[in-house]
């Protein structure tokens, strides 16, 4: 059984978060390590879908997270055997995705800042 990932977050999640469907219809669920979290859903088949509507389907997943929080977006396609495999990569890569993440957020905040500026 393979499973894909989509995003790579902070935790906790925001209680307001409304997470899609997945591709292939399947449960988007959170596996988390020392405050990161990774998304990812099981994958019906052994195959990835290549539908354009299941690229949509992905994308959707990750807009969902990205509304809310910064995240790190994962290529369509990356996959682990099992959500213990996501846990071994957050706990693998905590540094990095944890300075990637402390970027993308003062990026947020920059925006959001030059954006009320232009008002």
């Amino acid at each position: 059984m393979s499973y894909l990932l989509y995003c790579i977050f902070r935790e906790p999640l925001p209680a307001e978060i409304e997470i899609s469907t997945g591709v292939g219809g399947q449960r988007v669920f959170m596996v988390g390590y020392q405050g990161l979290g990774a998304a990812l859903s099981q994958l019906a088949g052994p195959d990835l879908p290549r539908a354009n509507a299941e690229l949509l389907v992905y994308r959707t997943v990750v807009e969902s997270f990205y509304r809310h929080l910064a995240v790190i977006p994962l290529r369509y396609g990356c996959q682990v055997e099992s959500p213990w495999e996501a846990v071994g990569l957050l706990r693998k890569n905590h540094a990095a995705y944890d300075a990637l993440l402390h970027e993308l957020e003062g990026m947020e905040l920059k925006k959001a800042v030059d954006n009320f500026r232009l008002q």
